[in-house]
């Protein structure tokens, strides 16, 4: 069984967060995810300039957003 456990590293040492149930010297492998790496603000703006300039076109089917529930719960009325 894998558990997750929130950790802080202190003094060299990964003191839990919260209390565990685990037995004295019992062995852990502990999994350090890499840093999160975020986009510069250039490659969001050219990201968002892109996605401005998608024309919006009208549905093909003749729906749109506001036949959505009718549609996805299929009111009997309506058919």
């Amino acid at each position: 069984m894998t558990r997750r456990i929130r950790a802080v590293f202190e003094h060299g040492v990964f003191r839990p967060v919260e209390p565990i149930a685990l037995a004295e010297g019992q062995s852990v492998e502990i999994k350090v995810p890499d840093e999160r790496t975020y986009p510069s603000a250039q490659v969001v703006l050219q990201a968002l300039l892109e996605i401005a300039a998608i024309p919006e076109l009208p549905p093909v089917d003749g729906l749109t957003s506001d036949d959505h529930d009718r549609v996805v719960y299929l009111d009997p009325n309506e058919f």
